[in-house]
């Protein structure tokens, strides 16, 4: 490892930094090929809820769907719009035990 003066940049830095840009560059191939994949069998939809359940922000989505954070943003609200929607009408409608004591 050569020394270097302090703020300059030795040979082993920089072929790290190296490899960290080719390493970086081949997860994007990767996860391109991977949203390709998954375009084919799921709904854009569909596919935001997979990666947003993982912990990927909405710029990481984006950037794997090819698209706006705030396209993401957007179908992420209407997802949980739709999953309160979903839950307060579950809890609103009488159960299967309701509905035959009622019934008698």
């Amino acid at each position: 490892m050569t020394k270097g003066k302090p703020g300059v940049a030795t040979d082993s830095t920089t072929e790290l930094t190296q490899l960290g840009r080719s390493i970086l560059v081949q997860l994007r191939i990767a996860n391109r090929f991977s949203a390709a994949a998954l375009k084919v069998k799921m709904e854009q939809k569909d596919i935001v809820k997979l990666l947003a359940s993982t912990g990927a922000s909405s710029q990481e989505i984006a950037d794997v769907l090819d698209t706006t954070s705030a396209t993401i943003n957007n179908a992420l609200l209407r997802l949980r719009k739709k999953a309160t929607n979903v839950s307060s009408t579950a809890d609103s409608e009488p159960s299967g035990a309701d509905e035959a004591a009622t019934a008698t």
